[in-house]
C-alpha cells in the first residue's frame, strides 16, 4: 500500500506536510526521510504530545523477523482482502 506525501518546506517555519490530503504540519514537530538504495524510502514523523489521530499502517516485517515472531508464538493478522 503507497500513501500519498507531500512535503513543502518554505522560509520563516512554514510549510506544509500532506499526507493522503491531509495537512498535519502543525502537528509535526520533526519530519525525516531515509533513503536506502534498492528500498523504498521511509518517511519518519515526531508528532506533538497530546495528538488525538486516528490512523490505519500496514506493518511490513522482514521475513527473518515475521518467522522468529511466529516461532515465539505471535500468530499474524489475516491479510484484509484486495
Amino acid at each position: 500500500m503507497t500513501i500519498p506525501v507531500k512535503i513543502n518546506l518554505g522560509c520563516n517555519s512554514s510549510g506544509r506536510v500532506e499526507i493522503d490530503g491531509h495537512n498535519i504540519a502543525d502537528q509535526a514537530t520533526r519530519v525525516w526521510i531515509t533513503a536506502v538504495p534498492g528500498k523504498p524510502p521511509q518517511l519518519g514523523l515526531q508528532l506533538v504530545h497530546g495528538l488525538d489521530a486516528e490512523l490505519a499502517a500496514r506493518i511490513v516485517l522482514a521475513t527473518s523477523t515475521r518467522n522468529a515472531l511466529i516461532a515465539l508464538g505471535w500468530t499474524p493478522p489475516q491479510e484484509p482482502p484486495a
